[in-house]
């Protein structure tokens, strides 16, 4: 049987549409006005990764261990085990990025909803950023689409 693989997770990312349109949330989601008035608060983005990345249950990133704690703005957590801090961008493609969540929620929508790809100057005006941060996260999206593929074909044929 074929597992998801955690669309956020670097080495084993999953395509956003299969990911995403199985859960409940973006169901409703058709278009990129009906995206945007979702995911409105950089609040909703956070519980939004947060239910993907610790669906199985909270681990840390480091060490894997499941006992950790969350501080009281609820975005940083701390292992029991290793005592490392850590946020749900830890180990994800959105990791050293402070770009924000909902922009890069956005263009990772953006581009797995568009048939060939967008220009990083159309990507930057749709997502309001510069040109330059358009085009490293279009890069740094592509690539992870393009890992994911060569992940998935080796299990499709080796079920």
């Amino acid at each position: 049987m074929l597992r998801i693989i955690n669309i956020l997770d670097r080495p084993n990312i999953f395509l956003y549409k299969y990911l995403i349109m199985r859960t409940k949330i973006i169901k409703k989601i058709k278009t990129r006005t009906d995206f945007i008035e979702y995911f409105k608060e950089e609040e909703i983005c956070i519980k939004y990764i947060t239910q993907i990345r610790f669906k199985n249950g909270k681990f840390c990133p480091f060490c894997g261990c499941k006992k950790i704690y969350i501080f009281s703005n609820g975005k940083i957590y701390k292992c029991s085990e290793c005592l490392k801090k850590f946020s749900i961008r830890v180990g994800t493609i959105l990791e050293n990025s402070k770009i924000p969540l909902k922009t890069w929620l956005l263009g990772i929508f953006l581009l797995s909803t568009s048939k060939n790809g967008i220009a990083s100057t159309q990507f930057a005006h749709q997502l309001q950023v510069t040109q330059k941060t358009a085009w490293y996260m279009n890069n740094r999206i592509k690539s992870t689409y393009k890992r994911n593929k060569k992940i998935m074909a080796k299990k499709i044929l080796h079920r």
